[in-house]
């Protein structure tokens, strides 16, 4: 597998480092005569993770072992998900008559599977280079799926699904829902569609392949998922997916404490609720050079619940209900950078409860709503991108209450904010350029020389006449909550 992001090595440059410099007060400002000293963190090797993504060898079928027994009897296939599939009109309603196909040992490919089947069942169907699956197919711990170059169909009346505790590889494959041998288009959440399932142990590999119509409102069931269903007894699941497309699933990618999983490269459009979707404690990520388009109902990327320490690189976000990309409730320690944030409904950033985030050379431009939005979030660093055409403000710095519980965010939370912000580009947003309220803690802006007397500013009182001021100064500006000089500030100890 890809190794960890090399930038976590350098986790304690992902606060600003401040060191005291000469300044001078002026109408309560602190105007520094020379820059802030800050360093970005280490930026993933793109080439040479796409390098090692392409080079995972897809291994050769072999000698396995396989039964076919009540999906019942195999406990990491939730009851939900037989629940729901039970429902179609082949069970009625009884999930116990729902067979599994179970790959108990070995590495095999879908024709050898099918050979093996009873014929009077017809739960895997293969003609030429198109196989059906018409069950479950759950691959054990140590055992492995290959598919490759064919095209399955994932029949939806029969609760097929694909859950992988071992391994499974695509390469130029197409997995997709059908229904009664039509495409199984999302209809309503709760309406069992296939989905594919990496969990607690597992890895999937999938490369030029092709995903399309999968995923229901069951949790995990949505689409393409890695979740640990099991952390405290294997290891979290981890995998890639290069130069790929994942088309109308409920979610385009879903993770729960996965670990080290690449997406690279890759087409998401038009999948219903998110596009990328990391979600709670999935950690060391990489989402570099993904094209996010058409999510119909939230956001393109977002990163939730303790996604941490990763990566978010090279996307082109556009068209989504929503923001384009968010990061909220403990989403500490991440990159984004570089990124083409354009055309979304909502946000083309929000930064909601996450601390020490770095939003470095990226382009918000035509957004709905704010270009980048920061709320409750400490030790930002928010450099050199370009804020345009925005339907709201440019920049909103802002404090307030979280829409979930003190307890979820932890005994630390307060409702604070800091941050730097130098040499980002604002123009022609449809409110202010740049607006600071509620409990500020330091801002450090950075200007080299143009554009800041022209900033629109808004807030509160004592905030836009700081802004204000620092529009106009020669060099950098660096104010706390009182809007006087603090040395204790300038030290800035680690959170």
């Amino acid at each position: 597998m890809p190794p960890r992001l090399a930038f976590l090595l350098l986790l304690p440059l992902l606060l600003p480092t401040l060191r005291l410099l000469p300044a001078t007060a002026t109408a309560g400002i602190l105007a520094l005569d020379e820059p802030l000293e800050w360093a970005a963190p280490e930026r993933p090797d793109l080439s040479l993770r796409r390098s090692r993504a392409r080079a995972v060898p897809i291994p050769g079928a072999g000698d396995f072992e396989l039964a076919l027994v009540a999906a019942d009897s195999l406990p990491r296939l939730r009851n939900r998900y037989l629940d729901a599939a039970a429902r179609n009109p082949a069970y009625g309603g009884d999930r116990g008559r729902i067979p599994a196909i179970h790959l108990r040992r070995g590495t095999a490919e879908l024709a050898d599977i099918a050979a093996r089947l009873p014929e009077d069942g017809r739960w895997l169907l293969c003609e030429g280079t198109v196989c059906e699956l018409r069950a479950p197919l759950f691959v054990e711990a140590g055992a492995g799926l290959v598919i490759a170059d064919r095209i399955l169909n994932l029949e939806a009346g029969r609760g097929a699904m694909l859950v992988i505790a071992g391994r499974i590889f695509l390469e130029r494959a197409t997995v997709r829902g059908r229904d009664n041998g039509r495409p199984a288009i999302f209809r309503e959440p709760e309406r069992f569609r296939p989905f594919l399932l990496v969990l607690s142990g597992g890895e999937g590999i999938i490369r030029d392949s092709r995903l399309a119509h999968l995923g229901f409102a069951a949790a995990h069931a949505y689409g393409l998922t890695f979740t640990a269903d099991r952390p405290e007894e294997e290891p979290p699941p981890t995998g890639l997916v290069l130069r790929s497309e994942i088309l109308g699933l409920h979610y385009g990618f879903y993770s729960r404490a996965a670990r080290g999983i690449d997406l690279l490269d890759n087409l998401f459009r038009d999948n219903i609720r998110y596009g990328i979707d990391p979600h709670d404690d999935s950690r060391e990520l990489l989402i570099a050079g993904n094209r996010v388009e058409g999510t119909r109902e939230r956001h393109g990327i977002i990163l939730s619940r303790r996604v941490t320490d990763s990566a978010v690189i090279g996307n082109r976000v556009s068209g989504n209900a929503g923001s384009g990309i968010m990061l909220d409730r403990r989403s500490n320690r991440n990159l984004v950078a570089d990124n083409i944030v354009s055309g979304n409904g909502a946000d083309g950033i929000s930064v909601y409860e996450s601390d020490a985030v770095w939003l470095l050379r990226n382009i918000f431009r035509d957004n709905g709503r704010t270009g980048i939005r920061v709320r409750n979030s400490r030790n930002l660093v928010i450099a050199e991108n370009r804020v345009t055409g925005n339907g709201g403000d440019g920049i909103r710095l802002y404090t307030g209450p979280a829409p979930k519980t003190a307890a979820e965010l932890g005994p630390t939370f307060v409702q604070r904010l800091s941050g730097l912000l130098e040499n980002n580009a604002l123009a022609d947003n449809g409110d202010a350029d740049i607006v600071v309220k509620g409990g500020i803690e330091w801002l450090a802006l950075e200007h080299h020389g143009t554009g800041g007397a022209g900033l629109v500013i808004a807030g509160d009182g004592p905030w836009r006449r700081a802004l204000v001021a620092a529009g106009t100064a020669r060099g950098s500006v660096l104010f706390d909550s009182r809007l006087v000089p603090s040395p204790g500030l300038i030290r800035l100890p680690l959170p």
